[in-house]
């Protein structure tokens, strides 16, 4: 996530993330997940999501 020095609740951002993954996905699709805070990102985009999926 793209953030300044003095931000530190990159976690509550990603909540958000969290619970769409379980709203599509159900309750199997819970995300194991990392926050980190950075200075930029390429495009200039504000958070960056990552997904592996398993078909079944």
């Amino acid at each position: 996530m793209a953030s300044t020095p003095d931000f530190g609740e990159q976690s509550n951002v990603l909540d958000a993330a969290s619970e769409l993954h379980i709203e599509v996905q159900g309750e199997n699709g819970g995300p194991a997940r990392t926050a980190i805070g950075v200075a930029g990102l390429p495009l200039n985009t504000p958070v960056e999501t990552e997904m592996s999926c398993t078909a079944v």
